[in-house]
């Protein structure tokens, strides 16, 4: 933010004067402040106190209105931040600013080609108008390649936001686009908007967060679409493909998932469809994860995706299973924990036991279950009522030290 206000010549001298005034030395915020100071010659107070010794952000509620008659496009900026922060256990309390300076760049799309214009943010709520808009707006890029740090709330039609998407090269933009057209289902214009960027988009963070939002949408929208991205050379594109086909449901759709999981090359994918096959085809989630607790994996992912689909569907014919696994890492102690939480005692008995289990790594696994994964009234009165009977003096003192940070409300980790 502060490069582009400044322009690169006067924000590198100010970094070079910096950087040569305090080499191999201690350096304090304040002390880049008064290099800005002294190289550009102009006192940015204003710029310091609000986006560094202050805290918060900008959250922007923008609306346009297009005059074609004037060929004008004027925006409605309001900033709704508040300072609703409380102080710390000092007594410190850091304030946000009703009102953010910096100056930022709107871009207009419009047939005739793109019109931009610099805007100079400098109050809760004003107006400011774009001259030179010779037809309609295509789209609206509010601060044109992301420069400040902010939240945006801005209704708009559908088609300027796929235009947006198609055509503004910063992510973080096109990322909010992706946002703002998963929230309309409904919406024929926005599934193809999607599905362009699904199968097209020049990087693949866009076509897997694309691909995502999907699964939002009906079938018959989506499905071609995600259809296409299972044959991306992404394994990203093509887990969040699977995660979106596991939300579409279906037939079709569950007959790609099926795919997936038996032939992709990517553990991460197989592992996505773990959980998708869980979500669209219920009635064989229990051969689902039986053959996924069977497949090995790089770092276990298909077993450990097996595990999260054990605890989400609350499946306790596994609690045998799970508890013959207990070894191989941590997600079993806390699926048993997820079970005993939702009122299966054998889960609840068989966590308990682990702590008196001979290796210790297993006993901290246990321990780790209790305090991290259920509620810490059930943990207390569990672990309350085996603390004096444990075996192993670490763990037992382990145990003790756990009962007072969850009786005390706080979890040092």
């Amino acid at each position: 933010m502060l490069k582009r206000y400044l322009g690169p010549e006067r924000f590198w001298a100010s970094i070079h004067a910096y950087l040569t005034d305090h080499a191999f030395g201690v350096a304090t915020s304040d002390d880049l402040r008064q290099a800005v100071l002294e190289a550009t010659g102009e006192n940015l107070e204003w710029f310091w106190s609000e986006w560094v010794y202050q805290a918060g952000y900008p959250q922007f509620n923008v609306a346009a209105a297009y005059d074609s008659a004037r060929q004008v496009l004027t925006l409605t900026i309001k900033q709704t931040q508040k300072d609703s922060l409380k102080p710390d256990s000092t007594g410190l309390k850091f304030t946000v600013p009703g009102v953010f300076r910096m100056p930022l760049t709107v871009r207009v799309g419009t047939a005739q080609g793109d019109v931009t214009r610099r805007v100079e943010v400098t109050a809760r709520e004003q107006t400011v108008t774009i001259p030179g808009v010779k037809s309609a707006p295509t789209m609206v890029i509010f601060d044109d390649g992301n420069m400040v740090l902010k939240s945006v709330n801005f209704e708009q039609p559908t088609a300027w936001l796929a235009t947006q998407l198609q055509r503004d090269p910063d992510l973080w933009n096109r990322e909010w686009v992706i946002q703002r057209l998963a929230d309309r289902p409904t919406d024929p214009a926005a599934a193809a908007a999607l599905a362009a960027a699904a199968t097209a988009g020049d990087y693949f963070v866009i076509r897997a967060e694309a691909a995502e939002a999907l699964g939002h949408f009906p079938a018959a929208a989506a499905f071609p679409a995600l259809q296409a991205a299972l044959r991306d050379s992404s394994a990203a594109v093509r887990t969040s493909a699977v995660e979106a086909l596991g939300a579409v449901g279906g037939a079709e759709a569950t007959a790609l998932v099926h795919t997936a999981f038996a032939s992709d090359s990517s553990y991460a994918v197989r592992a996505a469809a773990v959980g998708a096959l869980v979500q669209a085809d219920s009635t064989h989630a229990r051969e689902t994860i039986t053959a996924a607790l069977a497949q090995p994996s790089y770092q276990d992912v298909i077993q450990n995706a097996a595990f999260r689909a054990i605890a989400v569907t609350n499946d306790t014919s596994f609690v045998g299973t799970v508890d013959s696994l207990f070894a191989v890492g941590q997600f079993p102690a806390f699926v048993l924990a997820s079970l005993g939480t939702r009122g299966n005692q054998h889960a609840l008995d068989l966590l308990t036991r682990h702590l008196d289990d001979d290796r210790s790594t297993v006993r901290g696994w246990a321990l780790q279950a209790f305090r991290y994964g259920m509620p810490r009234p059930l943990a207390l009165a569990r672990l309350r009522g085996v603390v004096d009977g444990l075996t192993h003096a670490d763990t037992r003192q382990a145990v003790n030290d756990a009962i007072k940070q969850l009786g005390a409300g706080t979890d040092d980790q």
